[in-house]
């Protein structure tokens, strides 16, 4: 007797996430698993739940996110009524630290109505809270680490032909006493080319605040930034080629009639590959197209390799819109940070960029550990000075998780703190309250400058150019 499985499949994004634009990840699994013969819809409860909750809503507080789904009890009830009802037997959620709680209650109320779904986790942030507070009894069967195209395959396989899945890498699961236990962790994708294209089939794009088309040229980050927290989760870079990129522009382009094609860039940084993006660029300009008709936006490095001209090609190609991290305007704290340019670089690719049109937002962080107050003094001065080539700022205080202090920071930082804003350092010339005056002198300093509205939300501040 043939005992195999059929699998109905779907994957859900929960909220608390923001919802400016579509996530990228589900619809990479989603052909993956389309691709292999398995049925599979997307379902972004995060976009449909909009409605019920503010922007300015603390969505990493855990208190919010239990509140939220208690408010809104109702909604995910019948939610999964109608989940039972269409036979769905195996579930996929993506967690952020900003849904786990949701989603962990989500589960169990699926879970207690029939506990034969079959319900697998994943995300980026699925290592510790993860496994903790979904992986246990009447919740989660599995959790997905890292990369989960070809994990979730084979446990799909498994699932549908009955087999052990104790053997898969890159999961945890309970052992036959409920206690977890992780398989060895499984290799990240060498050839990220050899993906299918991400599945929009079941997504509205419309939907969403900013109705652009997801977009993905690498994974990864090159650098080690001793703030940023994409190597726990990337461990490798590794790019597309310029072809593979460009099919999928021209596919996307066949399968929606639009006036302009927006690209968001879901990309660290869009330019870590200077020799792929040149490629790309000369792509789509043999296309011959319309000024505007394809517009890229994204998160972009300094490279100083950047020219002038360089920097033409790309506007002509269709970049128009980079967020760039500089960070600091201080060359003390760029080392510091291990950022490898200078500030003198950072103003002369600003220079060139705003020379040929390129729109450029900059984020800064404020109170990085060994920063001085004549580092900041220098910050301030360089945002006044590059006040010609910008139109947005995005300011920061510095965040600091635990896991970081034995990476870099265990001889300068104290780590008797509960949240990742409110360290100090040991000498006490850094802490919460001086990060706080430091923001307050650049917002006095923005408000003499006269062209800037300033916009605060919660840590962070938005300077946005008067125009």
């Amino acid at each position: 007797m043939n005992s195999k499985k059929q699998a109905n499949c779907l994957l859900v994004i929960c909220p608390l996430i923001p919802i400016e634009w579509p996530l990228i990840g589900l619809p990479y699994l989603s052909s993956a698993m389309k691709n292999s013969g398995y049925s599979v819809s997307i379902v972004d409860l995060n976009c449909k739940c909009s409605k019920f909750y503010s922007d300015t809503i603390d969505l990493y507080s855990k208190e919010n996110q239990i509140d939220f789904f208690e408010k809104n009890i109702d909604y995910f009830q019948e939610w999964v009524d109608k989940v039972i009802d269409s036979k769905v037997n195996f579930i996929g959620f993506t967690v952020w630290n900003s849904n786990i709680c949701v989603v962990e209650r989500l589960i169990k109320l699926i879970k207690k109505r029939n506990s034969d779904i079959f319900v697998v986790c994943g995300g980026p942030d699925n290592s510790g809270d993860i496994v903790k507070l979904v992986l246990v009894r009447d919740c989660t069967d599995i959790v997905v680490h890292g990369e989960g195209e070809y994990t979730l395959l084979e446990i799909l396989d498994c699932y549908v032909n009955n087999k052990s899945m104790d053997k898969i890498p890159g999961i945890s699961y309970l052992n036959s006493d409920y206690l977890p236990v992780s398989t060895p962790k499984r290799p990240e994708i060498e050839n990220i080319n050899d993906l299918f294209f991400p599945d929009f089939e079941n997504i509205n794009l419309e939907d969403y605040k900013f109705n652009e088309i997801p977009l993905l040229f690498s994974r990864g980050c090159q650098w080690r930034c001793k703030f940023c927290s994409v190597f726990f989760h990337w461990n490798k870079f590794r790019t597309r080629n310029a072809n593979n990129v460009f099919e999928e522009i021209l596919l996307r382009m066949r399968q929606y009639k639009r006036e302009q094609y927006v690209f968001q860039l879901f990309d660290c940084a869009v330019n870590q590959d200077l020799k792929m993006l040149e490629e790309l660029c000369d792509k789509i300009n043999s296309l011959n197209l319309p000024e505007d008709k394809i517009f890229f936006k994204g998160n972009a490095k300094i490279m100083p390799q950047m020219n002038y001209e360089f920097l033409k090609k790309m506007k002509m190609a269709g970049f128009r819109e980079l967020r760039i991290g500089v960070e600091s305007g201080s060359d003390n704290v760029l080392k510091l940070m291990a950022k490898p340019f200078l500030v003198k670089e950072a103003e002369q690719l600003l220079a060139d960029a705003s020379k040929n049109g390129i729109e450029i937002g900059l984020t800064m962080i404020v109170g990085f550990p060994g920063e001085t107050e004549k580092d900041w003094d220098d910050t301030i001065n360089f945002l006044e000075r590059v006040t010609p080539y910008i139109s947005t700022i995005f300011v920061s205080f510095c965040e600091i998780e635990k896991r970081f202090i034995p990476l870099y920071f265990s001889d300068i930082v104290d780590d008797d703190y509960n949240d990742s804003y409110h360290w100090k350092t040991k000498d006490l010339t850094n802490t919460y309250e001086i990060r706080q005056k430091r923001m307050q002198r650049l917002d006095e300093s923005m408000k003499k400058i006269k062209k800037w509205t300033i916009e605060s939300h919660g840590r962070t501040r938005r300077y946005s150019l008067v125009k």
